[in-house]
């Protein structure tokens, strides 16, 4: 698929940021379960449907075989949700006590494995095209002059913002009465 071929395309936009991998940094998205961290996660992770012609989905090199259809329009749920849904699940996994209410929990423990190791893979394949460039530079540190890594690095992100934005926008407006996961977790808990 080349650059463009999505109609989000449109909304890319690129910034510079920062990233502070220690976690007193990002207390906003790590520790352990409390209201604010879940609100947190519930706010990146939230898909949105949006609605894709046939050109659209030709576009993508999909077919429109089995593609479901809405009177000529297909539904489509950008990654970036899939992802972090993902990345929500192994975070959900760890504190799995804490959310044995969870619906992903009630499956058998092999449907639960088989989401995870999906789950874990669908990030590598991420992490590995996306190839992050950035470099961490090492300071010697302490009385024993230990080489410590400076996990505060500068990236160019895509704006965020601006996709959801764009999301919101597109998005199906009776998406209500389909969970944009569900088909997912269902497909997910037959491995």
């Amino acid at each position: 698929m080349a650059d463009g071929a999505t109609p989000l395309w449109d909304a890319v936009e690129y910034q510079t940021k920062i990233f502070y991998a220690n976690v007193e940094e990002n207390e906003k998205f790590t520790g352990p379960p409390r209201p604010e961290l879940d609100e947190a996660w519930a706010n990146v992770t939230e898909g949105h449907l949006i609605l894709l012609n046939e050109t659209g989905v030709g576009q993508l090199g999909q077919s429109l075989e089995e593609a479901v259809n809405l009177g000529g329009a297909y539904f489509a749920l950008p990654e970036y949700y899939h992802q972090m849904h993902c990345l929500d699940i192994v975070r959900r996994f760890i504190w799995r006590e804490h959310y044995s209410d969870f619906v992903f929990f009630q499956t058998s423990e092999e449907a639960i494995k088989g989401h995870l190791d999906h789950c874990l893979d669908l990030l590598r394949q991420v992490v590995m095209c996306t190839a992050d460039v950035g470099l961490i530079v090492y300071y010697w540190e302490g009385v024993d002059r230990l080489p410590q890594a400076k996990f505060a690095t500068e990236h160019m992100c895509r704006n965020l913002d601006r996709i959801n934005d764009w999301v919101l926008e597109n998005k199906w407006e009776d998406e209500q009465a389909i969970d944009p996961l569900a088909p997912h977790m269902a497909m997910s808990s037959r491995k």
